[in-house]
Formats: structure tokens, sequence, C-alpha cells
């Protein structure tokens, strides 16, 4: 059974044995939102900051991703296996550690 329950369509939401989890950024969302489309492939760290922080040099991007990553971390507080795993390159959502509704309405 999945640890984290993400709810995309309608409005986001993250959940963890039935108790909401607190999100507070946009970006921090919005990055959660991409590794799990779908979860459990890789993301360069490259692309993401590309991707979310377009408007900053490479190193400011880089360093803003690291910092979302940490917030994402801290918001999973207890949550045990954390679902997220990364490395220098990339980031990845575990799948046995995700459910997504957008998966199981395209089911």
């Amino acid at each position: 059974m999945a640890s984290l329950e993400l709810v995309l369509l309608g409005g986001f939401q993250a959940s963890a044995a039935g108790n909401s989890i607190d999100i507070a950024g946009r970006k921090e969302r919005a990055l959660l939102a991409i590794l799990a489309m779908p979860p459990g492939e890789p993301r360069a760290r490259e692309k993401l900051a590309a991707l979310l922080w377009s408007d900053r040099s490479d190193k400011q991007a880089r360093d803003s991703l690291k910092q979302a990553l940490l917030r994402l971390r801290k918001s999973f507080g207890s949550l045990r296996p954390l679902p997220m795993v990364t490395d220098r390159a990339s980031v990845t959502l575990k799948r046995a550690e995700v459910a997504v509704d957008v998966q199981k309405f395209e089911q």
C-alpha cells in the first residue's frame, strides 16, 4: 500500500494514512506533481531546476531545487519509508510508495 497519496485533479492535496500533509510552497507542490506523473521515473535535477526556476541563473536554480527538496522532506515528517529518492543527478518518487489520483483516473 502506498504511504503517500496525492490528489492532483481538482486541486492539490497530499496525505499519508488519512492525515493531510501540508506542502506549503507552490514550487514544492509543482515539483511533487511533476515527480508524480508518473512516479518511478527519475527526473534530472538540471531539468527540474530549469523548468521550475527558469528566471534564475543555473546555480541559483539548482540551489532553489535543493531548498525545495529539503522543504519537501521536512513536510513528509515522520513518514517512513520516504517516498522520494534523491541523488546527485536525479530525483524520483518511489512508485510503490505513492498513489496518484490521475493514474487511477487514467486506468
